[in-house]
Order: C-alpha cells, then structure tokens, then sequence
C-alpha cells in the first residue's frame, strides 16, 4: 500500500503483503481507524477501500460507484466517475 499526495510524492509505502490480502485490511493494519489520521485531509482511493468513509475521519472521501450486481452504472454515475479519476472536483 502506498500513500501519496498529488504531486505524486509518497508519505507512506507498506511492507509488502501477501497477494489475497485485502487492500481495506492492510490500510486497518498500518493505520488503526482509532485514531483520526486523515481528518485534515481529502482522500482519493479506488473500490478496493469501500467502509473507508464509515470507519475513517476525513475532509472528504472520493471513492467511485460501484457497478451494481447484474447492472450498469447510469451515465451520471460513470460521469462521476471520470471526474473522481481525473480529479475534477
């Protein structure tokens, strides 16, 4: 797991973790959702972080829809989407 901001610049890379370890449960290892790490700070992440928002203390969470079981994303949905990738917030 790695943390960076957007300049690219990295703050924090794990140890490496076995291949089926979940990306949302190496972040609750390294950074326990206890203490407020990421209350002064807007946070970018793919679907592999979903319960982010719930368990973790932020400015705001940008985290894509995910495509409902035997379903499309609306347009509005992959619309949003593409601006969370390019960050156009």
């Amino acid at each position: 797991m790695m943390i960076a901001d957007s300049d690219k610049y990295i703050h924090f890379l794990s140890k490496p973790y076995v291949g089926s370890t979940h990306d949302y449960g190496i972040l609750k290892a390294e950074f326990p959702p206890d203490k407020d790490w990421f209350k002064n700070h807007e946070i970018q992440m793919d679907l592999g972080y979903q319960g982010f928002a719930k368990d973790y203390l932020c400015k705001k969470a940008f985290i894509p829809h995910k495509k409902p079981r035997n379903q499309e994303l609306s347009e509005k949905e992959k619309k949003a989407n593409q601006r969370k990738s390019k960050r156009e917030f």
